[in-house]
């Protein structure tokens, strides 16, 4: 379902950017489509009742639109289905599950592409356990993220033309003088690739002699500064597994004072408040 969105969405309106989906509280998504198809079928019901025939799915169609104005019916054939099928399963290597799906409510997505028109594209999913109507990325009731990324790599023919071929030699070099940089990549690089934006984390500060820990989720990853911008959590039990988040209290954080990543917790509405619940202690030392 969350791989379908990431990757063929884009295929059918091509200028998407954002989309945001929206589960239905008591159906879990199948509310709407469970009222719609209800209606289809009393419909359908009537005509018969009435000495009217149904026979294939042409005439079902039919009847609906004729007597139902305000839903659209699109017919998808066999073949449409097969390809598709075919086309995941020679795809599985890039299925992702996700710890939590029944606890999500919203699925806030971003499709990120490239300027050349041939370079892979990519998606991200952030999944919330209740919907959010904030435009930009926020870290209201998330649950965690799902990031796809398409490795095809790119061929020399798909970027240079013919008259850039004179300048081949020097890219060559360039590019290896590239990987030669990389092997000395420091340890901001190494660990961003650790890290995505939902995940909570185990952070330290050093003050006067003393460290102090605490939780936090990601909000933001900058690797040219080698920091996160994280938002912290306010703990509210005794033994670390009860957290609640304090969005006042956002920090840049040097990926040298991550200590660990947490795993996701569960989420849980009390009132009007909403608590995070990990399933291990989390070691925080709170000023």
């Amino acid at each position: 379902m969350f791989y379908i969105l990431a990757s063929r969405l884009q295929q059918e309106v091509s200028n998407v950017k954002k989309f945001t989906w929206n589960y239905s509280e008591s159906g879990h998504g199948k509310g709407a489509p469970d009222g719609i198809g209800a209606t289809c079928k009393r419909t359908a019901d009537a005509v018969v009742a009435t000495g009217g025939d149904i026979d294939n799915l042409e005439s079902f169609v039919e009847a609906i639109q004729r007597r139902c104005s305000a839903i659209t019916l699109f017919t998808i054939d066999d073949k449409a289905i097969q390809e598709l099928t075919d086309g995941l399963q020679n795809e599985t290597v890039n299925l992702k599950s996700f710890n939590g799906t029944l606890k999500i409510h919203q699925v806030k997505a971003e499709i990120l592409r490239s300027p050349l028109e041939s370079a892979p594209k990519a998606a991200k999913l952030i999944m919330k356990s209740l919907s959010c109507t904030c435009e930009d990325e926020c870290q209201h009731f998330n649950l965690g993220v799902l990031e796809y990324k398409n490795k095809t790599k790119l061929n020399v023919d798909d970027i240079y033309t013919d008259s850039e071929s004179e300048n081949m030699d020097n890219s060559q070099n360039s590019t290896m003088e590239t990987e030669d940089d990389g092997a000395l990549a420091g340890p901001s690089s190494i660990n961003q690739q650790n890290y995505t934006i939902g995940d909570y984390v185990l952070v330290k500060f050093l003050v006067r002699n003393t460290e102090y820990c605490y939780a936090a989720v990601i909000n933001k990853i900058d690797t040219e500064e080698g920091e996160l911008t994280v938002t912290f959590l306010k703990i509210c039990d005794d033994k670390g597994h009860t957290f609640r988040v304090d969005e006042n209290d956002v920090s840049d954080v040097p990926f040298d004072q991550v200590i660990k990543k947490l795993p996701n917790p569960d989420v849980a509405l009390k009132g009007k408040r909403i608590f995070y619940y990990f399933n291990i202690p989390v070691p925080v030392f709170e000023k």
